[in-house]
């Protein structure tokens, strides 16, 4: 979704106001790209009417990388000005965000956090697996809708105003619940406040790592999601418990 959103947002300036500047907006254009690559990897994960795990993760990476691809090419038809600012923003920084850019997304995301909030029950059925979750009466189907809404509605918001950050959304959540268990009603508030500190603290690095020069966050969050991915796959393989 991010890969995507990152698309639906660079394309606003590439194609000019005429097109989408006009009508949909940066956040709009982002929501709308995370949206359609979030409903499609939904499509394409389904065997037989159920959600398959692995297609979940395999259709997302080709969708991610198709997404990439395609940012790549509108990159090409930029000058180079655009192509340098452009570049700098696709790797994440909150060097061009002001005050006045937080005022949607702070609203979004204490709505999202407060739909979130009211399915924690629900999403700690869902750890007990699909069959588990339905018997208790969770409706799965649309709470499965409704998470890739929130996801796509967060994720192009975010992705709109400070660009593609990766890594966070992975490495934060896990280690909440190593810290504060799998309840997503500690979770969730915990995973918000620790990312918003992280992220502050990783952009306090990319100030002062090559000063006066500013690098790019997603370079630092790369660096450590990476090591962080792998050790997550080799705990799982190695019989640990199951930290997707």
């Amino acid at each position: 979704m991010s890969s995507a959103a990152s698309l639906g947002a660079v394309l606003v300036p590439a194609l000019g106001s005429a097109v989408l500047a006009g009508t949909l907006g940066i956040t709009g254009a982002a929501f709308a790209a995370a949206l359609l690559s979030a409903l499609l990897v939904y499509v394409l994960a389904q065997r037989a009417g159920r959600l398959l795990d692995s297609w979940l993760v395999l259709t997302g990476v080709a969708v991610g990388y198709l997404c990439a691809a395609a940012t790549t090419f509108v990159q090409l038809q930029l000058n180079p000005t655009e192509l340098q600012g452009m570049m700098f923003w696709l790797m994440g920084s909150v060097a061009g965000a002001s005050w006045a850019d937080l005022g949607v997304p702070a609203l979004i995301v204490v709505c999202c956090l407060a739909w979130l909030s009211l399915q924690a029950r629900a999403l700690n059925a869902l750890l007990a697996g699909e069959e588990a979750a339905i018997a208790v009466g969770v409706p799965v189907a649309v709470l499965r809708i409704g998470l890739l809404v929130a996801g796509s509605l967060l994720t192009a918001t975010v992705v709109s105003v400070v660009g593609g950050i990766g890594f966070i959304g992975l490495m934060i959540p896990h280690m909440a619940r190593f810290v504060v268990g799998a309840d997503h009603r500690r979770v969730l508030p915990v995973s918000l406040l620790a990312g918003a500190l992280f992220l502050v603290l990783v952009d306090l690095a990319a100030r002062i790592a090559d000063r006066p020069n500013e690098l790019p966050v997603g370079i630092f969050t790369t660096g450590l999601g990476v090591p962080f991915f792998l050790w997550l796959l080799r705990r799982r393989s190695s019989g640990g418990t199951d930290a997707a």
